[in-house]
């Protein structure tokens, strides 16, 4: 949640809403559309990192079920915001190719450790 926080502040600072700003959904695809490209890319690989810790976490503290469940939540929500607001066609192909690719990698690279081997014969140390 602190990674979506400061990257929205980032973008905040680097582009800030307009005076007079009603926050209205007209109003907001008018800043979405004015966004500089420059913006844009820098936006897509903090987002690809929000991606890839949030699924790390949930996979480290839980387990695969875990990381599927709030990664699927991160990729819903990307798609959400996408799908609301007029981004370029570029910027929507980025992070429909970089999310997923963030989840995918976060969720498998902590392979859970193996539990020691038990024997024929042999019971299991409490």
């Amino acid at each position: 949640m602190l990674l979506l926080v400061a990257v929205e502040f980032y973008s905040t600072l680097v582009h800030p809403l307009p005076e007079g700003f009603g926050n209205t959904q007209e109003e907001m695809c008018q800043h979405v559309e004015n966004y500089p490209g420059w913006v844009l890319a820098t936006v897509v690989p903090l987002w690809g990192l929000i991606a890839y810790a949030c699924t790390w976490t949930a996979r480290r503290l839980g387990n695969r079920i875990s990381a599927l469940i709030t990664g699927n939540l991160f990729l819903l929500a990307i798609a959400a915001n996408l799908a609301m607001l007029p981004y370029p066609t570029w910027f929507r192909i980025a992070m429909l190719v970089m999310a997923p690719l963030a989840v995918v990698m976060a969720g498998k690279l902590i392979v859970p450790k193996p539990g020691p081997t038990i024997s024929a014969g042999q019971s299991p140390k409490r």
